[in-house]
């Protein structure tokens, strides 16, 4: 039989507090450490530039080619002098100017306005092999050459 004189349901919480109070101490105590965690062993290893890529295999053919030119000051960045494009591959060109000017791509006899400060944006199919300017027309100004082959 039950001897104790406290009443049942205080021996009853007092487990469940002392638990609580507990594991409040065990996670203040990792608080108190200024340093942080060094990691230890080794490295893992890097993976390997030689193992295939995820895309490997899946075909490229309708995917646009993206071509992204900023012009400042007459100075051209973002692509090289000549970009290689395989026939009959679609090219998207988007131009950044500070200049008010015409984007023109000869041979294919396509241009948009360029505004200052806004992206303008040209689509063509590269279909002709050979070499395209990509040219400011009014300054003669060539941003590079699209070489189709």
């Amino acid at each position: 039989m039950w001897t104790s004189s406290a009443p049942r349901h205080s021996l009853r919480r007092r487990p469940a507090g002392l638990l609580a109070a507990a594991c409040l101490t065990l996670a203040l105590a990792g608080c108190g450490d200024d340093e942080d965690p060094q990691p230890s062993g080794a490295f893992p290893p890097l993976a390997s530039p030689s193992l295939p890529s995820v895309a490997e295999g899946v075909s490229q053919e309708g995917v646009p080619k993206l071509i992204n030119l900023v012009v400042t000051g007459g100075a051209v960045s973002g692509v090289d002098s000549v970009v290689p494009v395989p026939r009959n591959t679609p090219v998207r060109l988007t131009v950044l100017a500070d200049t008010a000017d015409v984007l023109l791509v000869r041979g294919y006899d396509v241009r948009a306005q360029i505004t200052v400060g806004e992206p303008v944006q040209i689509s063509l199919l590269a279909s002709r092999a050979g070499d395209a300017a990509v040219v400011l027309e009014r300054t003669g100004t060539v941003l590079t050459t699209l070489r189709v082959s």
